[in-house]
């Protein structure tokens, strides 16, 4: 792609005059792209060539949607064993009340049974 082009200079653009904020540094469109390409497990270093080449290119993004896709599913289904993991454990116990033998989950939930029940 010829140096002057206008897609080439926004993608590789720079700052040249001003300073970036303080925190997170906004993400340019370069950022972005390395992103997803990360994502689609596509290499950032050389990934001009093949997009050069329309099959080769569209068969690499699709292959990458595909894994990518099936990670992000299998993330959320650990996320969601886990999640119904802790729900479906019992309460440990410790926060018993002396009165009428009440388990609670938490001190606070042990403080308010003792004052609306025994007091």
């Amino acid at each position: 792609m010829p140096q002057d082009r206008l897609p080439k200079a926004v993608l590789y653009g720079q700052l040249k005059n001003r300073l970036r904020r303080r925190g997170r540094p906004k993400l340019r469109y370069s950022d972005k792209v390395k992103q997803g390409l990360k994502k689609f497990s596509i290499p950032t270093d050389n990934w001009e060539n093949p997009a050069h080449n329309r099959s080769v290119w569209r068969s690499r993004v699709k292959a990458g949607a595909i894994t990518a896709e099936s990670h992000q599913r299998a993330q959320a289904e650990a996320c969601r064993r886990a999640r119904k993991q802790s729900a479906l454990q019992s309460p440990s116990g410790k926060w018993t009340c002396s009165h009428c033998g009440k388990v609670c989950r938490s001190r606070i939930g042990l403080f308010s049974h003792t004052t609306a029940k025994h007091h």
